[in-house]
């Protein structure tokens, strides 16, 4: 193919690709698209965006065969001197524009960058509950699906929330919170965890609860943690399904009891969205299981998101009936308007309740939201103030601040949990990985306040990826060579600081034969064996020996080390440390490194 193909075929693959990120996500291709994609659309109802996906197949298919055949076109055969390299400077200008290229292009500008900076601002504050006062708070903290500030703005959307806006002069409201997660998960992970979301690339199903056996970023501490050493009972009880994007594996791995999505909650008969269920059956649950945890003795935090306002179109929950934004033609402003009613009724209701008084009660967006039938009016007020997150904090014992207090300290979803952790604790913790505790107005600097602008601070938090893909404790081609491996008598292997139930097969650097490039983790019916056959890749697989006949007798785990075409196969003991084949840093030759290796 000639290079003005495939220049041409590029072009339409990658805006193809951004097309159908958008329509399904909100978001051209990015860090939400890569997360998706690795971790998988479980729980994610695939029939409602089986015609996008058709219409970009189509639209590809038909698109590369003109591109193909595009050098017999006329008008582009006869392309000749300045006109046929203006031609090709608009595609590869087409191309760089594309998310794509912005995301892989944005990996390389900070790929090696020092991560000392990190390491200064990262705190994590002591755990336990001596951090706690005598008669702890119980938390409820309400995510609102894209819920941003924005929509409190009365020159753009006149009458748009104004429950919430009555509410919001009764609460410590937060004015100033830019995004730190970008979606979901991230939003998730930057306010409960105080870090960003990144995900290990070559790595498309690590997320498979049942082999990675440390959970969701391990090495992270979020609140949940210590709430969980405190004595707290976590629960988490949200509209859509619960393992979609690895949230239930997220919240579990990090302290809490009982997670419940649409699945468990959803009762015979109950209409649904594409979502999962509507607002009002979520809320209507939420405060029932409110009342029944404030009737126990022992602490608990109880979270959960909504999904009404999810992009691009938003849903309408059946108890606001005919309720309507202006007039009613954009379906994304009378799902917020309804939301508004349905989320002020459940706050009233919390608020008046017996227990409030040892409650604290936190309502706001998870993220700015993303591409939506109300982009006219998001864009027009984007035109005069900058979008940011809405965060309410209803305090039933109110020491620190009046009601109706507005702080505009300028901060990110890193400083929720900071901020949260300072009112349970009683200002005892501020900090929590990258967050400081949002109250602390005159004291702890926040990562927009040191960097000053949030260019800066998104430019900051990307050249910190390194440091950040590190809490998955994951291993990969930014860490240091393995030096072996082990497996215990549970049939779990030990490798480079990460633990994983067999069958595991490692994709490892051609050049050292000891650097992890990728982890294959499939089910039993994909057996990994076949992996090996007919392929020339550098590779460690580990199973039981009934997988590698002959069986050796006796034993319990194999494994097999390929390299140069060459398989070594041995059994392993159980607790045993099998060293791999010494780095290649030494010279030596081909056919010594394979005499070596058939020696092993």
């Amino acid at each position: 193919m000639r290079p003005l193909n495939v220049l041409a075929s590029a072009t339409v693959i990658f805006v193809a690709v951004d097309t159908l990120c958008y329509h399904v996500s909100g978001d051209v291709f990015g860090e939400s698209s890569v997360y998706t994609l690795t971790t998988g659309f479980e729980g994610f109802d695939l029939k409602e965006a089986k015609l996008i996906v058709f219409a970009s197949t189509f639209f590809t298919v038909v698109s590369l065969a003109i591109v193909i055949f595009l050098h017999k076109i006329p008008c582009v055969r006869d392309l000749t001197g300045y006109r046929l390299f203006a031609f090709y400077v608009t595609l590869v200008v087409c191309i760089l524009s594309t998310g794509i290229s912005r995301y892989f292009i944005k990996l390389a500008l900070v790929a090696n960058k020092d991560q000392g900076e990190f390491e200064q601002r990262y705190m994590i504050p002591p755990e336990g509950s001596n951090t706690l006062p005598q008669e702890p708070y119980n938390l409820v903290y309400l995510y609102l699906e894209s819920f941003e500030a924005s929509f409190f703005d009365h020159e753009v959307f006149p009458g748009l929330v104004p429950n919430l806006k009555r509410l919001s002069m009764e609460a410590h409201q937060y004015t100033d919170v830019h995004d730190a997660g970008d979606f979901t998960m991230g939003s998730f992970v930057a306010s409960q965890c105080g870090i960003k979301l990144i995900t290990p690339l070559g790595s498309e199903n690590f997320m498979d609860s049942g082999r990675l056996l440390e959970g969701y970023l391990p090495g992270a501490t979020c609140i949940g943690d210590h709430l969980k050493v405190s004595g707290y009972n976590l629960e988490y009880m949200g509209g859509a399904d619960k393992n979609f994007a690895g949230k239930n594996l997220f919240l579990q791995s990090h302290g809490f009891n009982s997670v419940k999505g649409n699945a468990e909650l959803r009762r015979p008969g109950e209409s649904t969205t594409p979502w999962g269920r509507f607002d009002d059956a979520l809320l209507n649950d939420l405060f029932t299981r409110y009342a029944e945890l404030s009737s126990k003795d022992e602490p608990f935090a109880l979270f959960s998101l909504t999904v009404d306002t999810h992009a691009p179109g938003g849903v309408v929950s059946p108890s606001c009936g005919d309720l309507k934004y202006g007039d009613g033609k954009n379906s994304m402003l009378n799902a917020v308007h309804c939301s508004d009613k349905m989320i002020a009724e459940f706050v009233d209701k919390i608020r008046t309740h017996s227990s409030f008084e040892r409650t604290l009660l936190v309502v706001g967006s998870d993220h700015t939201m993303m591409g939506n039938v109300a982009d006219p009016f998001l864009n027009e007020f984007s035109e005069k103030k900058s979008r940011k997150n809405s965060l309410l904090v209803f305090d039933g014992k109110v020491k620190e601040f009046p009601r109706g207090a507005v702080v505009s300290t300028p901060g990110s979803t890193f400083d929720v949990g900071a901020t949260v952790l300072s009112y349970l604790t009683e200002g005892r913790m501020t900090e929590l990985s990258l967050g400081r505790s949002l109250r602390d107005q005159d004291g702890s600097v926040t990562l927009i306040n040191e960097y000053q602008t949030l260019d800066s601070f998104q430019e900051k938090i990307q050249e910190w990826r390194t440091s950040f893909k590190k809490f998955w404790r994951f291993p990969d081609g930014d860490d240091k060579p393995i030096d072996g491996f082990s497996v215990d008598a549970a049939g779990v292997v030990h490798i480079s600081g990460s633990k994983f139930r067999v069958p595991a097969y490692f994709k490892l650097d051609p050049e050292s034969g000891l650097q992890i490039l990728e982890i294959v983790l499939h089910d039993e019916e994909n057996h990994l064996q076949t992996q090996l056959r007919g392929s020339d890749e550098t590779a460690l697989m580990i199973d039981t020996c009934a997988k590698f006949p002959p069986v050796v007798p006796g034993a319990q785990y194999c494994y097999v080390y390929r390299r140069d075409g060459i398989s070594i196969k041995k059994s392993i003991a159980t607790g045993e440390h099998v060293p791999l084949p010494p780095s290649p840093t030494v010279s030596i030759t081909r056919r010594a490194m394979r005499r070596a290796l058939l020696l092993r």
